[in-house]
């Protein structure tokens, strides 16, 4: 980071990799796609019109331009705009016929993940209002061990969100991993997990929601796809249901889930101590729903803009 740089007035910091998706279709063409869950999901937040910073390391290379030029124009800033030699990651896409996608990584020596100094944040520890992480940031290091530091040390008002987005194929020492998120999961406001993350998680002969309480967890965001998303909450839990649309493919979805949810809960002035409130989680996750609905009908992870959330209800106060 640039010593001199003007002070950051980011409300919310994204923290993961960016890198791009290599879709394969079956006429065998490759579409390349800006990606990556932190990625998707800062995106997700500038298109919905938030302050959004995101913390991870982009190369110079041609792919690296391109991640840029996608961010510059969805009004998300980087904390680091240093350019490094390193080639961008990459993950290889296949759209299986039900319209959901496999993934087969690239990451070793790339630049994604060349984030070692857990103090990057500490300049700007009063303007951070809500904080991000998930995906491989958690797996790959040195940004792994970087950001359990930083969660753990935030400033104590700061929302934390966490989407782990499980990759076991990647996850070499899953007992590290699992480690590491039973070490951030006691300052962990929300977490959004798939019936999949829970079972690679949560050892199967738990209560997996019941441990995620025990462990600290305020509130567990479950989504299970086209059937909606069920809320827990330590003393009740609720369903809200899916948005009927034609699914062309998947890819990206739970990442614009958790960045519309961040957007609208931030953009209403709401913090930690309204966790608590079931009307407001039902609505911000009602609205979420919808924003990774709209995503399904395109191909590739693409957030919906602001002005086509607020023509829905939904996202209206």
């Amino acid at each position: 980071m640039e010593k001199t740089r003007e002070k950051l007035d980011a409300v919310i910091v994204v923290i993961g990799e960016a890198l791009m998706d290599l879709i394969v279709g079956d006429d065998r063409q490759v579409l390349a796609s800006p990606g990556g869950g932190p990625f998707n999901t800062a995106r997700a937040m500038g298109r919905l019109g938030s302050d959004v910073w995101l913390l991870s390391r982009i190369s110079m290379d041609p792919f690296g331009k391109m991640l840029r030029k996608v961010l510059k124009k969805d009004g998300v800033r980087l904390v680091m705009e240093e350019r490094i030699e390193n080639p961008s990651a990459l993950a290889v896409v296949e759209v299986e016929e039900h319209r959901y996608a496999n993934y087969w990584f690239h990451l070793e020596n790339t630049a994604a993940f060349d984030i070692d100094d857990p103090a990057v944040l500490d300049p700007y520890r009063d303007e951070i209002t809500a904080m991000h992480i998930g995906t491989l940031g958690l797996i790959v290091e040195p940004m792994a061990s970087t950001i359990e530091r930083i969660v753990r040390n935030r400033n104590p008002d700061v929302l934390l969100m966490v989407d782990p987005n499980c990759r076991p194929p990647m996850t070499k020492e899953p007992y590290v991993y699992r480690s590491r998120l039973w070490q951030i999961f006691p300052v962990t406001d929300v977490l959004q997990v798939s019936e999949k993350d829970l079972d690679f998680i949560i050892p199967k002969t738990y209560q997996p929601i019941e441990a995620l309480f025990d462990l600290g967890v305020k509130v567990v965001l479950l989504t299970e796809g086209a059937d909606g998303t069920t809320v827990y909450m330590p003393d009740y839990q609720f369903q809200v249901p899916g948005v009927d649309v034609e699914v062309i493919d998947t890819i990206g979805a739970g990442d614009i889930f958790g960045g519309a949810f961040l957007s609208w809960w931030t953009s209403r002035g709401l913090t930690r101590a309204d966790l608590g409130t079931r009307e407001l989680l039902e609505r911000g996750v009602a609205a979420a729903t919808l924003a990774a609905a709209f995503s399904c009908e395109r191909s590739g992870a693409f957030p919906p803009k602001l002005r086509t959330m607020q023509k829905s209800d939904l996202w209206k106060d």
